[in-house]
C-alpha cells in the first residue's frame, strides 16, 4: 500500500467527527502537527478532557487556532489521534511478547508476568497515557477506540495461545477476555490504591492468570 493509500486509510476508518481534516506531507507541516500533539498530551495530562479545549491548546503551542482545525475537526480528533499513536507504540512492544506466548517452547509463564509488569511500567512512565485511557473511557465520542484497542489485544492472545496449542479448551476465549478486563482493572485501581501495596499489583494478577491457564496450556 502506497503512504498516499495508508494515509487515507487510516483517515477513512474513523467516525466523521473524528476523522483529520489533513495529514500533513511537508516536513514543516509535519513539525507542526507533531507540536501540538505534543502539547496536547501535556494539557490533556494537567487539565484532564473536560478543561481540554482547542483555544487553550493553540495559545500553549505557540500556534493559531485555525492551524490546529487545519489538521483536527475538534478535540475529541486530537486525543483519538494521541490514542492511535500510543495504541500503536505500545502494539509494536507486545508484538515480541505474543511471539513469545505462540511459541510451545517458550516460558509463556514468565512471558506473561514481563508484560503485565511492562503494561504497569509504560503506564507510569509515558506522558499523558493515564489520562489519555481515563478520556477514551469516559467520554461517549472516544469510546469507540477504547472498545477497538480491547478487542485486539484479547484476540491478539488468543490467536497466541491457540498457536502454540492449537487443541486448547474453548474456555481460552473467555480467559483472554478475563485476562484483558482484569489488567484494566489494574489500571484503573493502581493510582487509586495505598502506594504500599502498588509495587505487588502487577505479580499478584500475573499469579491469579497464570494459575488459570496453567489448566488450560501445556
Amino acid at each position: 500500500m502506497s503512504d498516499t493509500a495508508h494515509k487515507s486509510a487510516e483517515k477513512d476508518h474513523r467516525k466523521p467527527e473524528l476523522s483529520l481534516r489533513q495529514v500533513p506531507v511537508q516536513a514543516r507541516a509535519q513539525q507542526s502537527r507533531s507540536k501540538i500533539l505534543e502539547v496536547a498530551i501535556e494539557l490533556l495530562e494537567e487539565v484532564g478532557m473536560d478543561d481540554f479545549n482547542t483555544n487553550l491548546l493553540a495559545e500553549r503551542a505557540e500556534v493559531k487556532v485555525r492551524t490546529v482545525y487545519r489538521y483536527f475537526p475538534n478535540k475529541f480528533a486530537i486525543v483519538a489521534t494521541i490514542g492511535e499513536e500510543m495504541f500503536k507504540r505500545w502494539s509494536d512492544w507486545n508484538e515480541v511478547h505474543f511471539q513469545s506466548l505462540s511459541d510451545p517452547a517458550s516460558d509463556w509463564e514468565k512471558t506473561l508476568r514481563t508484560m503485565i509488569d511492562g503494561w504497569i511500567a509504560r503506564l507510569t512512565e509515558e506522558k499523558g497515557a493515564r489520562a489519555l485511557l481515563q478520556a477514551i473511557r469516559s467520554v461517549p465520542q472516544l469510546r469507540e477506540l477504547d472498545v477497538i484497542a480491547y478487542s485486539a489485544w484479547v484476540g491478539e492472545f488468543e490467536r497466541a495461545f491457540r498457536l502454540r496449542q492449537p487443541d486448547v479448551a474453548p474456555q481460552i476465549t473467555t480467559v483472554c477476555h478475563v485476562t484483558v478486563s482484569s489488567v484494566y482493572g489494574l489500571i484503573d485501581y493502581y493510582f487509586r490504591c495505598p502506594p504500599a501495596i502498588r509495587s505487588g499489583l502487577s505479580a499478584e494478577l500475573a499469579e491469579q492468570i497464570v494459575g488459570r491457564l496453567r489448566a488450560l496450556l501445556r
